[in-house]
């Protein structure tokens, strides 16, 4: 679907976790530019392949492909994209590194987010299942070696328009936007969604905590006159200033919670995810609001609100 001139809005529906993930294909004066292209599965290819024959264009007007951060249904289809297209691929410096891990250690991945989750309490009967589930993500990821690492502040062009890129750290370590100052879009990734807050959880990357870094990523954007905003997830965004606002004040409002919910004896991360989530969530998303919590508790620690201590490598949080 054309939402201005010259970008398509391109549906990849999913069966894990979020309902659907964007794609947007931008017209240039010769060739298509992709920003993200979907999950290593056969609906991703159906799904570009409607969009392209709809403007009578084919895989090999693909010229540059762009990703916004490494994550499985944003990332994970580039290496048969690549195959198709023999395009250029460009993401952030941090996430070509971090998408070599695709290549180069799943397990060792896996196994650190099994032991931060049993540091944090997680029963054993639970972290047992979360690493076979990660493993199943992996598997929607066809890796490819990019050719253009990005940073802070490049610029691309896209036909006649100019592209700012804009590193929005947070729900990855690797997150950009990009920003047309001329037509105030923003294609704003998993940073910035209308209908849900972005995951912030336990990543790649130690001793940053992800939800300061989000923060501070989501009030520079605010700093920018955007008027409309294209997610990866969820329904275009038409009031993005106000968006940001409620983002935020979510967070607050979280960490409140949270601190109350440390009260009398000292309490873990995992403890505290039921108190805000409750016992009924799938094991998958139990590890989901597992990490959330401690990135939100982890801030509270540095902020003076709370005390971290260590109990047989079990990681508690106090007043």
């Amino acid at each position: 679907m054309e939402i201005i001139e010259g970008v398509h809005r391109i549906e990849v529906p999913l069966q894990f976790m979020v309902m659907s993930v964007y794609l947007y294909l931008l017209e240039g004066d010769g060739g298509l530019t992709l920003v993200d292209c979907g999950p290593n599965l056969e609906v991703t290819y159906d799904s570009l392949s409607r969009c392209l024959a709809n403007i009578n264009r084919k895989f090999s007007d693909i010229d540059l492909i762009i990703i916004t951060h490494y994550h499985a249904d944003h990332y994970g289809y580039i290496g048969e994209l690549k195959r198709l297209t023999n395009a250029e691929t460009a993401m952030h410096r941090i996430g070509a590194g971090l998408a070599e891990g695709y290549r180069s250690n799943p397990e060792e991945y896996m196994d650190g987010v099994v032991q931060l989750a049993t540091q944090h309490g997680m029963p054993r009967e639970y972290t047992e299942i979360i690493k076979p589930l990660l493993g199943i993500l992996r598997r929607v990821v066809s890796p490819a070696r990019i050719d253009r690492r990005l940073e802070d502040g490049d610029e691309i062009s896209i036909g006649s328009s100019r592209y700012l890129v804009i590193w929005t750290p947070g729900h990855s370590p690797d997150h950009i936007c990009l920003y047309n100052p001329e037509t105030k879009v923003l294609f704003s990734g998993d940073h910035l969604l209308q209908e849900i807050t972005p995951h912030i959880g336990i990543d790649a990357l130690k001793g940053i905590n992800p939800l300061k870094g989000y923060l501070k990523s989501l009030r520079r954007i605010k700093e920018y006159d955007i008027a409309v905003a294209f997610p990866g997830h969820g329904p275009i965004i038409k009031d993005p200033q106000g968006r940001i606002d409620e983002i935020l004040h979510h967070h607050d409002e979280r960490m409140r919670l949270m601190s109350e919910a440390v009260t009398g004896s000292p309490k873990t991360a995992y403890e505290v995810s039921l108190k805000i989530w409750g016992e009924e969530l799938p094991i998958f998303e139990k590890h989901l609001a597992l990490a959330e919590t401690v990135q939100h508790l982890e801030l509270l620690v540095e902020e003076g609100r709370l005390q971290k201590i260590l109990r047989n490598s079990i990681v508690y949080f106090k007043k």
